[in-house]
């Protein structure tokens, strides 16, 4: 949730925009990678293939899906940004696990965020 609501929030495009373009799913794919190292480090059970599982997931969402976070961007309300890429963020620092994609999307969105009151 937090790799696609990020970036679809950024890109502020539906699912088929995103789906579209081979590099904005390439970020979407390390996205999730960041997420996939910082569960196992956390002794989360995930299966094996999760990061294919949910590629395929999010490539076969309607093309005109769009994230809740994206729709409050659109709206100029608060973002869920802490809640997710932060969270990603704060738990890739304290377990040494690379964020780069996260700590982006969470600097990017952080005074979007602090514009609407967040």
């Amino acid at each position: 949730l937090a790799s696609y609501s990020g970036v679809s929030s950024l890109v502020r495009l539906p699912a088929g925009g995103l789906t579209a373009c081979e590099e904005t799913m390439e970020i979407i794919r390390e996205a999730i990678t960041e997420v996939e190292a910082i569960a196992r480090a956390r002794g989360i059970a995930l299966d094996a293939d999760v990061l294919e599982k949910t590629m395929t997931f999010i490539k076969a969402m309607d093309a005109g899906v769009t994230s809740s976070m994206q729709r409050d961007v659109a709206a100029g309300r608060q973002l869920e940004i802490e809640a997710l890429s932060g969270t990603v963020v704060r738990y890739g620092r304290e377990l040494g696990i690379p964020t780069p994609v996260h700590r982006f999307i969470y600097a990017a969105l952080k005074p979007v965020d602090a514009r609407a009151g967040g």
